[in-house]
């Protein structure tokens, strides 16, 4: 288990939030971020998150800035 944690958090290191990945990417790998533990990188993914151009409630920005929040609040 800790060499898998190991290998993900380097895996994490090669991936640049705002280029490269599409915004469903960046949410997703803003939670894996998250679930290791890692949350300034988690929070560098929600945030390059683009703003959808309709509002639907269900959107990986909108997602993300519920993500945010909640680390905020865990804080």
């Amino acid at each position: 288990m800790k060499e898998a944690r190991q290998s993900l958090v380097r895996y994490m290191n090669f991936f640049d939030a705002s280029n490269g990945l599409i915004d469903s990417s960046r949410y997703l790998m803003g939670r894996i971020a998250e679930g290791l533990g890692l949350r300034e990188t988690a929070e560098q993914f929600y945030s390059a998150v683009a703003q959808a151009k309709i509002e639907s409630g269900f959107t990986s920005h909108d997602l993300s800035q519920i993500r945010i929040k909640v680390m905020g609040q865990a804080q």
